[in-house]
């Protein structure tokens, strides 16, 4: 029979969870919030150009964009991914691992961005607007804004202050908003790029000096920098780094690239088609890996269990995503519409697809995150690596078949086909896990329904049981 303080000791327990998913909540909806605004003042952004630009500076707009986040993400190494399971840990290192971050992340940018800038039109004459030498710097020194920009943010997330996020990127939103207004018509994809990255610089400058500012620990002066490794919290990072970002090129092939693909093997025109329905559907997906980039902050806290917190946060967010991307698909035909009845016609069905493709989408990216802070490599780089093979093959074998709707199947059925392997996996994990552990040192069914019930509770109905 269970005892009164075996009991009360794993319904004690049960608190930690509690407190970590309030902080979670209270995070991960700030960062919800932030990307709702950016969403929709994002998608204010593109209706604007896709009226004032042409088909084609819409298309080549839409691929720089991409190209231009593709390559900021490989120029961070997954350093974000990295710093959120780290960097809650780091005590006083926390300064020179941020510093140090940042430094590679220039420092790649700079070579990734240069290359595209070089090769991109010798590839594809769509790309002909880089070949002057100033596009081809300016398009460089916007890689390296773009990495900054996003770092920071997940730097500040993984402080626990993402409160703030919805304050500078609505700032950063309505900037980009304006500028694109002042252009007027006959906006051209430079224009459009510039748009985007110029108000990003300042956001950046400012951000930048209140996280140094502010939010690190400071170190005195006089004293001599601390190596990483002299922090015990610290150890294997260089490793996990390395295996993360290994897992970064899986993703880039397979998600951001994808409109580069597109308007190099389908034409502007199917790549501004695309591009529309892509942009609406990456900000919608922004939402469950938000979520769990909270989960992975909270996760990596000192005597933190990632796992009930990943699965109470999959049951919930998967219940709203599952409400959204209805309603997205019910008014597709009318979202589509708000942009010009060319992208009726071509982007609906292709969003529609893609929409489909989120739930799947969701499952990964919180298993991912989950992975992050348990530190474990093998399902970050199993996840993206075969992401990365099924969606570029079967893009271009469904896509030379029937276009946009072949690489919109493509999309959703190996979002669908991972994600399903995920939850394949977790249950053999767990099956394994109870097999391994001694009788003696299993919960009860009793205390574990009793722990699931506590959760739910208020602080007020805990006291009174």
């Amino acid at each position: 029979m269970t005892s009164v303080t075996d009991e009360a000791a794993a319904v004690a327990g049960a608190e930690q969870p509690r407190r970590k998913m309030s902080m979670l909540y209270r995070n991960g909806l700030a960062g919800v919030a932030n990307s709702v605004l950016s969403a929709l003042l994002g998608a204010g952004f593109w209706v604007i150009a896709a009226r004032e630009s042409s088909t084609a500076a819409v298309g080549v707009g839409t691929a720089l964009v991409s190209a231009l986040m593709a390559l900021a993400t490989l120029s961070q190494m997954s350093l974000g991914g990295a710093l959120s399971a780290y960097l809650p840990g780091a005590g006083e290192h926390q300064r020179a691992l941020v510093l140090r971050s940042y430094g590679m992340a220039v420092l790649i940018s700079v070579v990734l961005g240069g290359a595209f800038a070089v090769a991109a039109p010798r590839f594809d004459h769509s790309f002909h607007v880089l070949a002057p030498v100033g596009a081809a710097i300016g398009f460089t020194l916007s890689v390296t804004v773009w990495a900054i920009f996003s770092l920071q943010d997940l730097v500040v997330t993984s402080l626990r202050k993402a409160i703030w996020l919805p304050l500078e990127n609505t700032t950063y939103s309505l900037t980009k908003f304006v500028v694109l207004v002042a252009m007027g018509s006959g906006t051209t994809a430079l224009m459009l790029l510039s748009a985007w990255v110029v108000p990003a610089a300042i956001a950046t400058v400012v951000v930048s000096s209140i996280v140094f500012g502010k939010l690190l620990n400071k170190r005195d002066p006089g004293a001599e920098p601390a190596a990483l490794t002299e922090a015990p919290q610290l150890e294997g990072y260089r490793r996990f780094l390395a295996g993360t970002t290994l897992a970064l090129i899986f993703e880039q092939l397979a998600v951001t690239l994808l409109p580069v693909f597109i308007v190099a093997g389908l034409g502007t025109e199917k790549g501004a088609e695309f591009g529309i329905a892509w942009m609406l559907i990456q900000a919608l997906d922004q939402f469950p890996m938000i979520l769990g980039f909270s989960m992975t902050v909270e996760g990596a806290q000192p005597g933190a269990d990632v796992r009930p917190i990943h699965r109470t946060l999959r049951k919930r967010t998967l219940a709203g995503m599952g409400g959204l991307v209805v309603v997205g698909i019910l008014a597709a035909p009318i979202i589509t519409t708000i942009f010009g009845g060319a992208y009726r016609h071509g982007s609906t069905t292709v969003l529609q697809l893609l929409l489909i493709g989120s739930l799947g989408r969701a499952v990964n990216s919180l298993a991912l995150c989950a992975a992050l802070a348990r530190r474990r490599l093998a399902p970050l780089i199993g996840i993206h690596g075969a992401i990365a093979v099924m969606v570029p093959i079967g893009a271009l074998i469904l896509g030379r078949w029937w276009g946009l709707v072949g690489v919109g199947i493509a999309w959703s059925v190996a979002q669908s086909v991972v994600a399903l392997g995920v939850l394949v996996a977790e249950r053999r994990e767990e099956r394994s896990e109870r097999v391994d552990t001694p009788p003696g040192l299993r919960r009860p069914a009793a205390i574990e329904a009793n722990i699931e019930t506590t959760m739910r509770l208020t602080p007020i109905q805990r006291r009174s049981r």
